[in-house]
C-alpha cells in the first residue's frame, strides 16, 4: 500500500515530461535591435495597419523629435522565448511644468499578443510608467473607456471626455453668419515663420502646464509631419508680426478636419478670430462635414461660440496625466494642462494613405 503514492507521483512526472513546455514571459527595458520586433507586433495586434507606414511613423516620432534625449527607455517590452509579445512605447516631449522645462513621457502604442494576455502584465507596465522617478510628466491622450479605467486606476488624472466635454464643432452645412469684427490678415505658410519663438514666449506667459509649442517643436510636428493634409496658417498684425498660428488637419477618413493647434497670446480675440474664420475656409475648400476645435482656457470660449462653433458633449478628446517633479514657481496641477487636440498621438494616423499602393502589410 504504501508504494501505490508513489507510483501516482511518477505518472505525474511522465504526464508533466510528456506536455510541451510553455515559456515565461519577461517583462524588460527596451533594448537596440527591439524597434522592428514591436512594430511587427503593433501591426499584428491592431487590424489594418500598414508596416511601411508604421516603420515611417517610428522613425518621425523618435529619430526626427525635437526633445532631447530622456531618462528614460523608449519602451517596456514583454519578451518569450526570444521574440517580442508585448510593449508600451514612451514618445519624449519637451513640457512647461511651471518655470520649468522637463521632458514627459506619452504613452502610446501599448500592445500586448492575444496569448500573452493576462498575468497582470499590462498593469505592471502601466504602475511602472505612471510611478515616481520614471518621468516628470507622463501623459496618453485618445483614450478609450479601457485605457481610462487602467490609467486612472494607476493615479493618473483624467481631463476632457464625457466628465469635462471640451470638443467644439463648426457644423459646416448650416447656415451661419458671423459678426464683423476686428480682423487680422491671415496667409497660408508653408515654413514657419522667423519670429515663431517670439509668439512662444508670449503664449507661454499665461500658462502654467502645456506642451512646449516653439518653432523646433511646430516643425517637427506639423511641418514634417509624415502623412501630410497639415494647412498651416499664420495671423499677422499691422507692423507685420505674427500674431497666432494655427494647424488645420485633414481626416479625409472621418471627413471631418481639425483646428490641431491655436496659438496666440491671451487675449488676442482677434487673432484667434482671424485663424478659425480661415480655418473654415480650409475645411470648406475640401468638403468636410465638421470643423472640430478644443480648449480647456476658458479666455478662448467667447470667441468660439461667435464663430458659430458649438460645445458637442463627447469622449473624445481625452488626457490622462500625472505629475512628478516639483517645479519652480510653486505647485502645478495636472488640471492646469492647457490642452489642445494636436497634443501627443490621437491625430498621428489622419491622412494615412490605405491599401496596397501603400506599402506591405
Amino acid at each position: 500500500m504504501r508504494s501505490q503514492p508513489a507510483l501516482r507521483r511518477s505518472s505525474r512526472d511522465d504526464a508533466a515530461r510528456a506536455e510541451p513546455r510553455v515559456s515565461s514571459i519577461e517583462l524588460r527595458l527596451h533594448r537596440p535591435g527591439d524597434d522592428d520586433g514591436i512594430l511587427v507586433l503593433k501591426c499584428a495586434v491592431f487590424p489594418g495597419l500598414i508596416a511601411a507606414n508604421e516603420r515611417r511613423r517610428w522613425e518621425w516620432e523618435f529619430d526626427l523629435n525635437p526633445a532631447p534625449p530622456p531618462p528614460f527607455p523608449r519602451a517596456f517590452v514583454l519578451e518569450r522565448a526570444g521574440a517580442i509579445v508585448g510593449a508600451f512605447v514612451f514618445l519624449p516631449y519637451r513640457v512647461q511644468l511651471g518655470d520649468d522645462v522637463v521632458v514627459g513621457a506619452s504613452g502610446i502604442d501599448l500592445c500586448i499578443a492575444p496569448d500573452a494576455r493576462g498575468g497582470g502584465r499590462v498593469h505592471e507596465m502601466v504602475r511602472r510608467w505612471l510611478e515616481p522617478g520614471f518621468s516628470a510628466f507622463p501623459f496618453a491622450v485618445a483614450l478609450n473607456d479601457a485605457s481610462r479605467h487602467l490609467f486612472t486606476k494607476h493615479g493618473a488624472v483624467l481631463l476632457g471626455g464625457l466628465g469635462e466635454s471640451i470638443a467644439w464643432g463648426r457644423f459646416l452645412a448650416q447656415p451661419f453668419e458671423p459678426t464683423a469684427r476686428e480682423l487680422l490678415d491671415v496667409e497660408t505658410i508653408s515654413d514657419l515663420p522667423v519670429d515663431t519663438d517670439v509668439l512662444w514666449e508670449k503664449v507661454r506667459r499665461d500658462h502654467r502646464l502645456l506642451l512646449v509649442k516653439d518653432a523646433a517643436y511646430l516643425r517637427w510636428r506639423w511641418r514634417d509631419f509624415p502623412f501630410g493634409g497639415v494647412t498651416m496658417l499664420r495671423a499677422a498684425g499691422p507692423r507685420g508680426e505674427t500674431r497666432g498660428l494655427a494647424m488645420v488637419q485633414d481626416d479625409p477618413k472621418a471627413q471631418d478636419a481639425y483646428v490641431a493647434e491655436l496659438l496666440h497670446a491671451a487675449g488676442d480675440d482677434a487673432a484667434q478670430r482671424s485663424l478659425l474664420r480661415r480655418a473654415v475656409e480650409v475645411a470648406r475648400a475640401v468638403e468636410r462635414r465638421v470643423l472640430w476645435a478644443s480648449t480647456r482656457d476658458a479666455r478662448q470660449l467667447p470667441v468660439l461660440r461667435d464663430e458659430g462653433f458649438a460645445l458637442v458633449p463627447a469622449p473624445v478628446p481625452t488626457f490622462c496625466a500625472r505629475i512628478h517633479a516639483p517645479p519652480r514657481g510653486g505647485a502645478v496641477a495636472v488640471t492646469e494642462w492647457a490642452t489642445a487636440i494636436g497634443d501627443g498621438d490621437q491625430l498621428f494616423a489622419c491622412n494615412e494613405p490605405r491599401g496596397a499602393a501603400a506599402g506591405e502589410r
